[in-house]
């Protein structure tokens, strides 16, 4: 995949998690993009992301790096 990524060049890549468990790879997988296209723009989503979004918003600001735009923020639970 970093072959392809690096030969294409993207300014954005899209992870969709689908499953609690694939959380951790979603974070691998966007962090190793990063590494290759220092500039692409990492954005994750999906159904299941979506409940623990706020803790994988806090993990991301404690690693250091750079959360969503304001206008992309979680909303309330419920």
């Amino acid at each position: 995949m970093m072959a392809v990524q690096a030969a294409f060049w993207p300014r954005a890549l899209g992870i969709w998690v689908s499953y609690l468990a694939s959380v951790s790879e979603a974070i691998e997988i966007g962090e190793a993009a990063r590494q290759v296209v220092p500039a692409c723009f990492v954005v994750a989503g999906g159904h299941r992301l979506s409940f623990v979004a706020d803790g994988v918003l806090g993990q991301a600001a404690g690693a250091g790096r750079q959360g969503p735009p304001s206008g992309l923020r979680p909303g309330p639970a419920g």
